[in-house]
């Protein structure tokens, strides 16, 4: 029988958390009862050169690092799309630098022993999606879920609303391509809600794809506390 992980996300104290803050943040959660967190890539970046100060914060609270997830336009890097006229320079600067650090996220994941590594995002075209978007994207996840691969770690994609892959029928175009043995799904409860669609039907569907779970909650058009209104997890 697998291990269930449980963390809580340090996304509750914002981007890019200044390093002195860590110590802190992390009594706070572990005061609260979790021995896991899960964080950004922007978080860890100050640590990508030192990285036994993180792995002490860690192990002086026995607690562990469950994933870290990049949010961002990362599957265009391989070959771009033509960019939408809304697009500005500091978007593509950002691909570049995305995929510069994508490596590096997944060495330093690999030497703290954290075994998951999660994806968002993927910008609509204004005009809307053409089907060689989900090939290009696809081809890029199964690239990036094969280098995590070689560290011994698992790469998932999450579904969001109001990006490439946010309902049913987008999901079902992504994973008719993408490598199951290689790139795995991240489920967020509230996400899927925001888009229109059922969690419990999606999980349903999906839930031997799925190896990473956000459990949140949305009501009337907002993010709520979990467990406040529309999702129940009991």
């Amino acid at each position: 029988m697998k291990t269930l992980k449980y963390g809580y996300h340090l996304f509750a104290w914002g981007w890019k958390i200044a390093p002195h803050l860590f110590p802190s943040i992390l009594d706070q959660i572990s005061e609260a009862g979790f021995k896991g967190i899960e964080t950004h890539d922007e978080d860890i970046y100050p640590f990508l050169n030192d990285t036994k100060r993180f792995i002490d914060m860690l192990s002086e609270r026995q607690m562990h690092l469950t994933s870290i997830h990049i949010f961002g336009y990362f599957y265009e890097h391989m070959r771009p799309l033509p960019h939408p006229k809304y697009w500005f320079d500091h978007f593509r600067t950002r691909i570049w630098w995305e995929w510069r650090m994508i490596p590096k996220v997944i060495k330093f994941a690999a030497s703290i022993g954290c075994d998951h590594f999660g994806l968002i995002g993927g910008n609509k075209r204004r005009e809307g999606m053409r089907e060689k978007d989900y090939v290009r994207i696809a081809k890029v996840l199964n690239k990036i879920g094969k280098m995590s691969d070689d560290f011994g770690i698992r790469t998932s994609y999450e579904p969001y609303a109001d990006y490439i892959v946010a309902r049913m029928d987008e999901l079902d175009k992504l994973c008719e391509l993408i490598d199951p043995d290689l790139v795995h799904l991240t489920f967020d409860t509230a996400q899927w809600a925001a888009a229109g669609g059922d969690p419990v039907e999606a999980i349903k569907k999906y839930h031997k794809r799925i190896n990473h779970v956000h459990f949140t909650d949305f009501s009337n058009g907002n993010f709520v506390q979990i467990g406040d209104r529309r999702n129940r997890f009991s």
